[in-house]
């Protein structure tokens, strides 16, 4: 047996890897003056396998100085961030930036992860086709 038949049974035994891709929905957003309010965060969190917590912690990072918080104590009720001249555009590209940095696996690209919290600020990230692992800071 050359070397070429076996790489190519070595490749044909580990088979074939298909990208995984997640569907996001579409974001709900309210824009007032001076608020806005995320209403379809859970069905976002849920679509990426993320839990809510963490999404609302990483907003806080990201806007600093503005004030984030629930719209009310049942978390289906969204996101609210209290700030003057707040655009949609604003809060879709930090999305769009949590799911390239916490979502997508740097490693094999697709879309399949959890995160879990370890000690601290610090969370495990897992790409649960390939197995990748990093610690990652929100």
């Amino acid at each position: 047996m050359n070397f070429e038949n076996m790489v190519e049974i070595a490749y044909n035994e580990m088979g074939q890897t298909k990208k995984q891709r997640i569907v996001i929905p579409e974001l709900s957003i309210e824009i007032t003056p001076t608020r806005a309010r995320w209403l379809n965060v859970i069905p976002f969190c849920e679509s990426v396998n993320h839990k809510s917590n963490i999404i609302f912690e990483y907003l806080k990072k990201e806007l600093k100085g503005k004030n984030v918080v629930w719209f009310s104590p049942n978390e289906d009720d969204g996101i609210q961030i209290i700030a003057k001249k707040m655009k949609k555009p604003d809060i879709i590209t930090l999305v769009e930036k949590y799911v390239t940095n916490f979502v997508n696996c740097s490693s094999c690209n697709n879309a399949i992860s959890t995160l879990t919290k370890t000690d601290g600020k610090y969370y495990n990230y897992e790409c649960l086709t390939c197995g990748f692992t990093k610690c990652v800071s929100i």
